[in-house]
């Protein structure tokens, strides 16, 4: 993050007009604390927030919006807003820089990486972050509030460089695996040839195709629901229904075999996936079948003995891993197959998504295991 006269250039700039005189009062700054708040406006994104904020003129404004995975500025952080509720010349006001953090899924994680950056370049000490309400007494941020000393840690860990905790291992028959906790798991579109993929701890993701002739644009064409957002409902080959591996809001992890994410209650899941079930020892009822669930005929070819990509869950740890292993069968009658290894990964839930050429993992660092440099759609893995 690097700071030109109180402009941050890792945020989007929609910064408040001079003309907006209530707004924005032009009182020089030089800050000595970060105030957290809550938008108060359940679902709205960082940008309808920002876009509020910069078309009124009253006595109220802030520095900076955070979404998922968006920044917003407002005031250049050398000036003051109305955001502390503590009066004119109040510390709150006049030595602060307010962030309002929308309250929308992976807005939270985004502030995170957000203020350990913004403390990194301004110096201030990570005590002086504080909560809205300690300068007024209102009660915000109201959903960081029952969990602060959390978001406090996080960016702590955050500045110590280990925002998360992510076990990479990898055996001597290279099998990869990537497991850290159900809460830091999540998704990434991406549309990005794969050996130029930088984040951290991460692998391929669903089965897609390309939009255009010339293989520019991706979508996916397994179900996949994350971020809030729709990517696709139902997968290419229906009337079949699709495994699909299904983190929920409380991160509690589950697997269903449904045709359409009209099957679920959205308001429930943070995360579904699609792909081709391999194992679920939490449902009596399931058997490995990728015939009953469409991969037959022209798609059939996603079983042959190619580069893999797992999801797995490990019920008893609440750990979910990415697993890769290059060259295996899903199913084979005496060789070492997809099927064997799951089970011996002790997963208790395992996904297959896409692999073959699409199949990498990144590690803390590195590249470990390289695709063909292919165009791939989503990515899946830990602080994504």
């Amino acid at each position: 993050m690097k700071i030109n006269n109180g402009i941050v250039d890792t945020a989007i700039q929609q910064i408040i007009p001079i003309a907006n005189t209530k707004a924005r009062p032009r009182h020089t700054m030089t800050a000595e604390f970060i105030t957290i708040h809550n938008t108060a406006n359940a679902g709205a994104t960082g940008k309808q927030n920002a876009d509020y904020v910069v078309n009124q003129n009253e006595y109220k404004s802030w520095h900076f919006t955070v979404g998922n995975n968006e920044v917003y500025q407002h005031l250049p952080i050398n000036e003051s807003g109305w955001h502390a509720g503590d009066g004119e010349h109040g510390y709150g006001n006049r030595k602060s820089i307010g962030i309002e953090i929308a309250e929308v899924y992976g807005a939270d994680r985004t502030a995170v990486n957000f203020v350990a950056e913004l403390v990194k370049s301004t110096g201030i000490p990570i005590e002086n972050i504080v909560p809205h309400k300690s300068w007024s007494g209102k009660n915000c941020p109201r959903l960081i509030l029952p969990h602060w000393d959390s978001l406090i840690g996080d960016i702590k860990a955050e500045l110590g460089g280990e925002a998360i905790k992510v076990e990479y291992s990898v055996t001597t028959n290279k099998t990869y695996q990537l497991c850290g906790d159900v809460k830091d798991f999540g998704v990434k579109i991406v549309n990005q040839k794969n050996q130029t993929i930088e984040e951290p701890y991460c692998v391929n993701g669903t089965f897609f195709w390309w939009e255009d002739t010339a293989r520019t644009k991706t979508y996916p064409t397994s179900i996949l629901y994350a971020n809030d957002k729709l990517y696709q409902a139902a997968a290419n080959h229906l009337p079949y229904p699709q495994s699909v591996f299904i983190v929920n809001k409380d991160n509690a992890v589950e697997m269903k075999q449904i045709k359409n994410i009209s099957e679920l209650d959205l308001d429930k899941v943070k995360i579904a996936i699609g792909g081709i079930g391999l194992r679920n020892t939490l449902d009596s009822n399931f058997a490995y079948n990728p015939a009953a669930e469409g991969f037959k005929g022209a798609f059939e070819d996603v079983l042959r003995k190619a580069n893999k990509t797992v999801i797995g869950y490990n019920a008893k740890e609440n750990k979910i891993c990415l697993m890769v292993r290059p060259n295996i069968y899903h199913k084979h009658s005496f060789l070492y197959d997809l099927q064997k290894l799951v089970r011996d990964c002790e997963y208790d839930i395992a996904l297959s998504v896409d692999g073959g050429g699409s199949t990498f993992m990144n590690n803390s660092d590195e590249m470990v295991v390289f695709g063909d440099n292919r165009r791939i759609n989503n990515i899946i893995g830990f602080n994504l």
